[in-house]
């Protein structure tokens, strides 16, 4: 999967000033009778927008490790689960206690979750949260193999590791990360809609603002033509 781009926001905000700057320099040619585009509110959005990029940054870095703890606690559970399926078809237990486990080991093994992650490594939220459920299923699916081992007394492996006392240890530390993870991502999903709304809600986002400022410069005079168009030539994108 590609890479989340974060950039792109902060690159928006970065142009958002530019445009400013270049409306401050027309003087008091630049009078939109739109309260929405004037100096002072722009100047308030590009405020509210850089404290909306920050927060996005400083709450993806704090879900960074609580998501991180959980990834690294279900890569244990892939090959754990591989070698105690193995011991068990190794030994006498019946064909279709052998096909159910080996139903409930593909189960867990087959939708583990790549996490999208931007250009520093930090966790997508949203994607995270969307996958949430991956992770608990897979954790479902662990419990009840578990579940089967332990009712047949033929599932007896001499290596601890794979025991269904580490099992269950392992199964229970999974459902400790996955708890983890939600309080981490609610602050994080939260910072994210509050800067898309100030970015790119209909009307009163910057994107949507920034068009009308252009709209508006167009109908300034000729002597004006450099600076409109270096506000013209400002390039916006909308992410998400």
């Amino acid at each position: 999967m590609p890479a989340i781009n974060e950039t792109g926001h902060a690159v928006n905000v970065s142009n958002f000033r530019l445009i400013i700057d270049h409306c401050v320099e027309l003087g008091g040619v630049y009078a939109p009778t739109n309260a929405a585009i004037s100096i002072a509110n722009m100047n308030a959005l590009h405020a509210s927008a850089e404290t909306a990029i920050a927060a996005v940054n400083t709450t993806s870095q704090q879900a960074k490790g609580p998501i991180n703890a959980r990834e690294e606690a279900y890569e244990e559970l892939e090959p754990l689960v591989t070698r105690a399926f193995n011991f068990y078809a190794s030994t006498n237990a019946s064909e279709q206690a052998i096909a159910d486990a080996k139903g409930l080991a593909d189960k867990i093994r087959g939708v583990g979750v790549v996490v999208q992650r931007d250009a520093e490594g930090n966790p997508d939220p949203n994607h995270v949260s969307n996958s949430h459920q991956s992770y608990v299923q897979r954790l479902n699916h662990f419990r009840q193999l578990i579940a089967l081992l332990v009712n047949d007394d033929n599932y007896a492996p001499s290596e601890d590791a794979l025991g269904t006392d580490a099992l269950t240890v392992l199964a229970n530390t999974l459902e400790t990360r996955n708890e983890a993870v939600g309080p981490a991502l609610a602050a994080a999903i939260e910072a994210r809609g509050s800067r898309d709304v100030l970015l790119y809600a209909d009307e009163t986002g910057m994107l949507d603002l920034v068009q009308k400022v252009k709209k508006y410069c167009k109908s300034l005079p000729p002597a004006q033509a450099t600076l409109v168009k270096a506000i013209l030539g400002i390039k916006f994108k909308k992410i998400g």
